[in-house]
Parts: structure tokens; C-alpha cells; sequence
């Protein structure tokens, strides 16, 4: 049953890296003669705004039949986001890690949100077994997992609405239907409300995947398993009701750092 999350209380299992090296040293600051700083480069708004650029391609190849091999195309644009995250780490360690005060090396929550977004973006056909389907949807798993536990241990951001919003979107679009499934949206999901960080954009994309195994069942029973469903109907369901702003009233203790945390403003989707 639903009723403890404590296989998602550590974000150890999710670790995606090819540089095992990197993820241990991310905390690792550098000596006061240590003459490994970052060099002249670009800054990590300006990765930002290149990694911004390539979700919304994911974006629109998703939702536009004029692009032929759209596969091809946005696993291209997520190993480029995996890329040039590494990038603004690796800048951020050179400088110092948690004793960095270069502004113009340190990463933001927007350099995390928007790669798990680049992933969370390709809402493609995964249904034929093509190497390019295949290879994209390993891909979106990795990026969108392993940047989840590499905002963990990154000392200048924390993971907020967004993060989780984009992560529960990967997994709708890139996890078979399964009782697996329902399991990992509901650790999210905790985790989401442990950090206080629920807003509509996370319970809806819940709400959407309530809304697609409607019509799926395995002998009478829901796609992602009776777990799942029982959850959905007993406690998600019950935060439907809409106030004159049309936001879903959500209990304070939900989302008190949801504001804060997110990225600029407020309204940011990042």
C-alpha cells in the first residue's frame, strides 16, 4: 500500500552518470592557490537560455507532423541539454563549488529544471520499437533521473514545483504502464509535499495520468495498480474544487516553499 515513501527519501537510486568523478565533486571546493578556475566562457545565464531553446524544440517537434525523424531530433537536443549541464557544473566546481562568488559560474535552478524539461518536452510516439524510440526514451529517463539527484548535490539550488512538475511528466510519457509506474509517481509526489513544493502544475500532470489509463485496465483493475487509483480518488481528487482564481486550493503545508523556491519569480516555469 501507499503508505510510506521511503524508497524516494534518498535519491541515491536515481543516479545517471557517465562521470562518476563528477557527481563526488560537485561540493568539492578548490584551495585559495588553486589555479584551476574556470576560464573565459560563456556564463550560466547564457547556457540557460541554449538549454531553454532546446526544450522548446522538443517541444515543437512534438506537436508538428512537418519534421521528418522527430526521434532523431529531440534525443540530439536532450544529449546536448545532458552536455551542457555537465558544462555549467563542471565551471561551477573550477570556481570554487560551495565557495564559488563568481555569479557569472554558478548554477541556477534553471540550469537543472530546464534539462529535465528538454525531456519532459517530447511527448512523441514511443509505440514502434525503432533504435531511434528506443534510444530516446533511455535518454529522457537518464537526463531527467540523473538531473534530479545532481540538483541534490549541487549546493546552490533546490529542486521546487518544476522540477517535479517536468519529472512526473517523464515519467507519464517514458514509463511503461505498470504497478512500477504507479509507485514512482506516488514517491514524486511525496517527495513533492515533503519539500512543500506542490503546485496545480504537479498535481495536474497527476490528474492527466489518471485521466489516460481511464480506459486502461489488467482484469478490472487500473494500469499503474489499485494502489495508484485508490490514491488518485481518495486524496488527489479531493483538491479539485477551484476557487474565483481558477488555481486548485491546495492544503498551505503542501506548498509554502513553492513560491519561494521557484526560479526569478513566481511565475516562473522554471
Amino acid at each position: 500500500n501507499f503508505t510510506h515513501s521511503d524508497n524516494f527519501t534518498h535519491s541515491d537510486n536515481f543516479t545517471h552518470s557517465d562521470n562518476d568523478d563528477e557527481e563526488e565533486t560537485i561540493h568539492k571546493p578548490t584551495t585559495i592557490n588553486d589555479n584551476s578556475e574556470a576560464g573565459p566562457g560563456p556564463s550560466t545565464k547564457m547556457y540557460d537560455l541554449v538549454l531553454d531553446a532546446l526544450a522548446m524544440h522538443n517541444h515543437h517537434i512534438s506537436n508538428t507532423n512537418a519534421i521528418s525523424n522527430p526521434h532523431k531530433i529531440a534525443l540530439q537536443n536532450i544529449t546536448q541539454s545532458k552536455q551542457i549541464l555537465s558544462r555549467v557544473i563542471s565551471r561551477h566546481n573550477s570556481d570554487g563549488g560551495p565557495s564559488n562568488i563568481n555569479s557569472h559560474s554558478i548554477p541556477t535552478a534553471m540550469s537543472f529544471n530546464a534539462s529535465i524539461r528538454c525531456a519532459a518536452n517530447t511527448n512523441l510516439n514511443l509505440s514502434t520499437s525503432t533504435d531511434d524510440a528506443l534510444m530516446l526514451r533511455d535518454a529522457a529517463i537518464d537526463i531527467a533521473f540523473g538531473t534530479y539527484d545532481k540538483m541534490l548535490r549541487c549546493d546552490t539550488v533546490d529542486r521546487n514545483s518544476a522540477t517535479y512538475a517536468n519529472m512526473l511528466s517523464v515519467v507519464r510519457f517514458f514509463i511503461p504502464d505498470s504497478r512500477s509506474k504507479g509507485n514512482i509517481v506516488h514517491g514524486l509526489f511525496n517527495k513533492a509535499m515533503d519539500e512543500a513544493v506542490v503546485d496545480d502544475a504537479v498535481v495536474n500532470v497527476v490528474l492527466l495520468m489518471a485521466e489516460d489509463i481511464a480506459s486502461k485496465t489488467v482484469d478490472g483493475v487500473g494500469a499503474y495498480g489499485p494502489d495508484f487509483h485508490r490514491w488518485v480518488e481518495d486524496e488527489l481528487k479531493l483538491i479539485e474544487t477551484q476557487d474565483d482564481t481558477g488555481l486548485l486550493v491546495l492544503p498551505a503545508r503542501w506548498n509554502k516553499n513553492s513560491d519561494r523556491r521557484k526560479f526569478a519569480n513566481a511565475a516562473s516555469l522554471y
